[in-house]
């Protein structure tokens, strides 16, 4: 079984053979367990090996801070750490108290735009890899950066809104029979 850094290390070698696919990057460094160090050696892995290789990144708030090495640090002060690293940054919310979640996109040519929805009751468990293979099953159709955001967080709000709790625990998106295109 590989380690994380191995991980990252097999991810940049499969891309690196294939600079013509476009990467819409998920960074899971804040669903499990582990110690920290061992994050923040991941993160830093993908910041400086992976980010530059996608498209667009897609981490929450939570997962930024560690990209960026800033443990308090705001989306925009994020944002200003990591995009010398990848094109475009799509920085997720969700992980406060606030009754509305805020996802800000950013692009290196200056675009900072925020789409707002509701606050839905509950935890969650797939939302991130919901939206970023959303993203990037839009952008591969041809659609434009900010049209694909705006759909792919619309779709994963409606697999959100569907949730099925299995057990007692996090609820799991419902991805399907969702309509993708409405």
């Amino acid at each position: 079984m590989l380690g994380s850094l191995e991980m990252v290390d097999t991810v940049v070698e499969l891309l690196s053979a294939h600079p013509h696919l476009p990467v819409v990057c998920d960074p899971v460094l804040r669903a499990g367990g582990g110690g920290r160090l061992g994050k923040d050696e991941v993160g830093y892995a993908m910041r400086e090996r992976l980010l530059p290789l996608s498209i667009i990144a897609t981490p929450n708030l939570p997962e930024a801070r560690i990209l960026a090495e800033l443990p308090e640090g705001t989306a925009d002060e994020c944002a200003e750490k990591l995009l010398p690293f990848v094109k475009h940054l799509l920085i997720t919310g969700g992980h406060g108290d606030e009754t509305e979640i805020h996802n800000r996109l950013y692009s290196r040519d200056g675009l900072c735009e925020t789409y707002t929805c509701q606050r839905l009751p509950g935890s969650y468990h797939g939302s991130g890899c919901t939206l970023a293979s959303a993203l990037a099953g839009r952008l591969a159709q041809g659609e434009n950066l900010a049209s694909a955001v705006q759909t792919a967080l619309n779709y994963t709000w409606r697999t959100l809104r569907d949730a099925e709790q299995l057990g007692k625990g996090q609820f799991v998106p419902r991805r399907l029979p969702l309509d993708f295109c409405s």
